[in-house]
This record gives C-alpha cells, structure tokens and sequence, in this order.
C-alpha cells in the first residue's frame, strides 16, 4: 500500500528576541513579571494557559558553543514561564485551585506535624527516623502527581535547600511512576499525526503497553512504515505525554509562588540569599519548557550535530520529523543495555573501564566545549553500547552554560588544582553561589579550603594521591553543610549539574567501586588545556604558581618553589595525565603535545608569561642550591660542634 503521512495540525507562532525577566513588587502578596526586550510582531503572542508564545524563554539554547563546522538549530520554545500566565489559569479554574489547596494544605499539615513530633522526642537526626521520614517525603510527593514528582527531583539537587540524607531518597523518583491509560495514550496520538487509525503509520500491531513510564509522559517501543514501500520499517521509540499535564502544573506552580511569596520569601532570603519565589520561577521555567516535546526535538538535533563525528557516543536520530508534536516525539530506538540492570551490562562483555572513560569524556566535552549538556542522565536515560561506547536518551531536560560560565568553571578547577581558594571563592562568585561581599568572600574561601582537605585527605590537588573514600558525593555533601552556615546558593543550571556529575558517579561506581571521578576526569581537561584554543591560555593559570596558592606544610624549607616560578611537576603531571586520557601510549600522545606546543608558540603572551616562569624558576634553582650548600654546611658544623662539647654532669 502507498504511505501518506499527514501533517500534523501545528501553528506557526511568531518569534522574539530573548528577553530578560525583571520581577516588581506591587504588595506583599502578589508579584508581577515584566518581559522586557521583546520585539513586537505583526502577530501578538498568544498566551495559552500560562504558557505564552514570545519568544526563546529561559533555558534556550541559541548561544550554544559548538565547532564552526556544526549547524545548531533554534531551540526556541513555545512554552515560556510567565506570572500573568499562571494567574490567567488560576482565574479560570478557581474551584480546581481552592480544591488543590486544601488538598497541599493537608498533606503538609501531616509533614510538618511528623517533623515536629520527631523535633519534640529528639529523633530528628536519628538515621532510622529519618530514613522513614524521607521515604514518606517520596511517597507524598508521588500520590501529589507531576508536579511534584518533578519537584522531588529538582530538590533532589539542591544542597541548599535539602538535607543529603532526603536528597538520597529523593533521587529515586526517576522511572517509578505508575502510566496513564493506554486508551487515553492512543488517543493523543491519533489527534497529534492527525490520524484516524495506527496502522496508517504503524506497523500493526501497537503495543498495548507502555516499555517506561515518568512524570512527563510515557514511552512505547513499536515500528513504523517507511515513506517508501521498498524500504524496511523502522524500529521508534514513541514518547506521548501525559492528559491535561500543561493545566495541573500550572495550577500547581501558581500556589507554590503564592505560598513563596506570601509566608517563605523573608527566610529564604535571610538563609539562601534570595527569595523562595525566585526558586519557584527557577523551577517553573525549566518545567514548563519539558513540556514541549518539539523543543527536546530541537535539543536532541543539537546533541547530534555536536557528537556527529564522534563514533562512542550514540544520539538517537528523528526519522520522522514531521510526526513530532509538543504533545509526541518519535524517535529511533537505540538497542543498548540500560544502566539500570548493571549486571547485564557485565553479562553482555562490555568493557567497563573504557566505558566509563567513554562517559566521563562525554560529560566534559558537553560542559567544557559545547556548552550544550543533558541534564538527567539517571540510568534509566543511559545506555551502554556492546562496543563500548554510551547512548543519551531524553532530551527533555537540557541545559546550556555561556561562554563566560564555562571559563568561571575551568577557573574554579585550576582554584582546587592550584589550592588557590581565594581564586576559587572569586569563581564560585561569578558563577552565581554567593554576593558580591569581600568578609563573606574571605569566610567562605576558608571555608571551602578546610572542606577540600576533609574531602579529599590533603590541600594538594593530586588526582593520584587523593583520600581512598574520595568521591564528589563527599564534596557536595560537605558543601551541602556550609549553606547552612554561610549565604550561598545554588543557580538553576548548577543544580542541574551538580545532578548530573552526581549520578554520573553514581552510575560508574556502581560499575567499578574502586571509580574516583577525578582521576579519569582529570585526564581529560588535561588534554583539553594542552589542545582546545578556548583554553590553552589558561596553561599559564596551571603551571605558574599563584601567589594566592595555601602554603604547603614543607613551604619553609629550602627546596619549596615560590610564586611566580614555573612548577616543573604540575607539567609533568599534566602530561602525564594527557598521556593517560590518549590511551597510555607515547605515540598516542604525539598529537596532544604538538597541539599544545603550536598553542603556546603561536600566542606571544602566552608564551611570554611561560618563558618569564621558567626562567624565574631557573634562577630561583640555583640560589635554592647554593641555599642548600650553605644549609648542609651549617648542619655539618653543628653535629662537629655538639660531638666536641662535653655532656654537662
């Protein structure tokens, strides 16, 4: 039979420029959100149920940094977070409001009462207690629905607003979630590719069960007719959401600002440094726009223009387009081991350690390069190839770091390398973790200097010598207790991150417990530093000795260098660390040095700065060895004085 695909019914809304959110107080109780910078149209925007098409909205991906050679598209979203939204559909459903509200209102009577028994008896840090109370939390939050399903997760990475113990149980609310009707499913999907029956499309018959079931939607495995009688079906994975999701999250996101707005803005901001309502727009915005599976459509394309020509990892492809909806995304299936089931993945002989090499370079090379990262990659998102490599499913949750994020990053690394927390606490800074307060700068820089000699067992940044029970789970988990003390919060997109290396550790330590993120990280920003232009600048920041650097324990003796001076050993490591992340071998490694070495000649300042290091260091050598002459002879001469002197009666 001939193969008509019918064009789903979209709408072409007209697009704006990314405007900026700026929040006005008018009274206590309400806020309004002002889009500024926003382009009229010969269209008006439409606002949809607090969903208003104006443009790209928070979480685009526009200024993704990517290769020159590699065509990213738009990723401008339809679903935009704004506050006359959220009122719009709270008017239109006041009695679904009220109901809502009693309903959140109980079921945080019944939390809070549990928290005050367990205060009251002097249990609130008993580990058994709180490991109910926690699974309780879990439970609430799934029978609440969606909305708060997604808020479980979002605080799940939240160290400055919940306790790691909670944070851990949490995490798990990632595939358990019971699916909707399977009759309701079909029917959004009929509506959707504007059919009247499967099997126009799909190769009969249609699975009646859903293969995984979230939050957000649903997913079924099935096969789909070629828009060529000769060619083969095609194996898809048919992503459709959930019944009237848009309307109850908006409903709910409308109480939780009132309650931010109304009762927990003052101590938030006395705690974290900024208002709960701000937390609450945060979450907002980057749920509302999971929402849209045309936008993860877009996200996904992105992820496979950056990865193209990289032959570990595995981007699921769109073979119809034109299907895809906000409500639908069929893609094609990936056949590999999910990550949830570890040992199949060690029945199927896949090489651990590559693998988990192969995961790590991906996950830096998203952060450090593109710019362009997957921001839940839990192991039922991840799935291990049998050729070793690693494929992404999911794209609903994306997120991107700007060019100025990723060189405070890379400065915050090269502030732990360098011990130089003064550096670090600066990065932390620009990154958005605490205010511009120079007594708080100088608290905190002390703070995170004795966090990472706890964590890691020493001051020194030595992926080698690093606490056996070293883990970045450690590092957050201190972290997590220096918010209670000090004014310092997580943004949005740091939260997603700290997320993502978080299970990604997780992941790999469940594959080899002897995993230390560090160590294989490490060798990949080394080559990074020694090969990518963006960063090969930042050489001089590694190997010179910051003046700012904590002084070792051995900084009085006469062989410690001083700043300034080119630190020989930092290179070595460097290299060593370039030659282990290129597969061990010298002739591997040939390349990473002769890129590294065209960086530093072919930029005059940084082959300047390198130059005036080395030969500081030179010169400092040499009064450091007569210094240990005169030290030796000094010595010789004291032992020859104390033999001669007779012991006193």
């Amino acid at each position: 039979m001939a193969f008509f695909l019918k064009a789903p019914p979209h709408v072409s809304w007209p697009s704006c420029p990314r405007q900026s959110c700026v929040l006005l107080p008018l009274r206590k109780s309400t806020l309004r959100l002002k889009l500024v910078g926003c382009t009229a149209s010969s269209s008006s925007p439409r606002e949809v149920g607090g969903v208003g098409n104006v443009g790209e909205g928070v979480g685009n991906v526009n200024s993704v940094v990517v290769p020159a050679n590699v065509l990213v598209p738009s990723v401008s979203s339809q679903y935009t977070y704004t506050l006359n939204g959220l009122n719009s559909a709270a008017n239109s459903d006041v009695v679904g409001v009220a109901v809502r509200a009693v309903q959140l209102a109980w079921a945080a009577a019944c939390t809070l009462s549990n928290k005050s028994l367990d205060e009251w008896q002097g249990m609130q840090d008993d580990p058994a207690r709180v490991q109910v109370r926690a699974t309780q939390l879990r439970e609430v939050a799934t029978s609440l629905g969606p909305t708060f399903i997604k808020l479980a997760q979002f605080l799940a990475n939240r160290p400055d607003v919940v306790r790691a113990d909670y944070m851990d149980e949490l995490m798990k609310l990632q595939d358990d979630v019971p699916p909707f009707s399977h009759d309701v499913a079909m029917q959004i999907l009929k509506e959707d590719l504007n059919i009247k029956s499967l099997d126009e499309i799909f190769v009969p018959p249609f699975p009646t069960k859903p293969i995984a079931a979230a939050s957000i939607g649903v997913v079924y495995r099935a096969m789909m007719h070629a828009p060529n009688d000769d060619s083969e079906p095609v194996e898809v994975a048919v992503k459709i959401q959930r019944p009237n999701l848009r309307s109850t999250i908006l409903r709910d996101l409308w109480l939780f600002r009132y309650a931010a707005v109304r009762w927990l803005d003052g101590a938030s901001r006395a705690r974290l440094g900024c208002e709960a309502s701000v937390v609450v727009d945060e979450f907002g915005r980057s749920l509302l726009r999971e929402l849209d599976f045309n936008a993860e459509a877009r996200s996904l394309a992105a992820f496979q223009a950056n990865f193209e020509h990289d032959g570990e990892v595995v981007i699921p492809s769109l073979p119809f387009p034109q299907c895809n909806s906000p409500r639908v995304l069929i893609m094609s299936w990936v056949d590999g081991v999910r990550l949830t089931d570890v040992a199949a993945v060690r029945d199927a002989a896949i090489d651990v350690d590559q693998f988990i090499s192969t995961g790590v370079r991906a996950g830096m090379t998203q952060l450090l390069e593109y710019g362009l990262f997957h921001g839940d990659p839990h192991p039922g998102n991840v799935f291990a190839m049998r050729d070793n490599g690693i494929a992404y499913i999911d794209f609903g949750n994306v997120s991107e770091l700007s060019k100025e994020d990723q060189s405070a990053l890379l400065d915050a690394l090269i502030g732990c390398m360098n011990e130089d927390y003064v550096r670090l606490t600066k990065a932390l800074q620009e990154l958005g973790f605490l205010s511009d307060d120079e007594e708080v700068r100088q608290r905190v820089s002390d703070a995170l200097r004795r966090v990472w000699i706890e964590v890691a067992g020493q001051g020194r940044f030595d992926a080698g010598a690093l606490a056996e029970d070293f883990s970045f789970r450690k590092i957050t988990d201190q972290f997590s207790k220096l918010m209670y003390d000090y004014p310092l919060r997580v943004p949005e997109r740091f939260a997603i991150i700290i997320r993502t290396l978080l299970t990604q550790e997780g992941i790999c330590m469940q594959l080899d417990p002897k995993f230390r993120f560090l160590n294989v990280a490490y060798p990949h920003v080394a080559r990074m530093l020694l090969t990518d232009k963006l960063y090969t600048r930042r050489l001089a920041d590694v190997l010179v000795k910051s003046p700012n650097a904590a002084a070792d324990d051995d900084d009085d003796d006469v062989n410690a260098i001083a700043p300034g001076e080119l630190d020989w050993a930092r290179l070595w490591q460097l290299i060593g660390f370039a030659r282990s992340g290129a597969g061990g071998g010298i002739f591997s490694l040939l390349p990473t040095m002769l890129k590294g070495a065209w960086a530093v000649f072919s930029d005059a300042w940084l082959l300047g700065r390198l130059v005036k290091a080395a030969a500081l260091s030179a010169v400092n050598s040499v009064a450091r060895g007569l210094r240990r002459i005169l030290h030796g002879r000094g010595r010789r001469r004291g032992q020859q004085h104390d033999a001669l002197t007779p012991a006193p009666a």
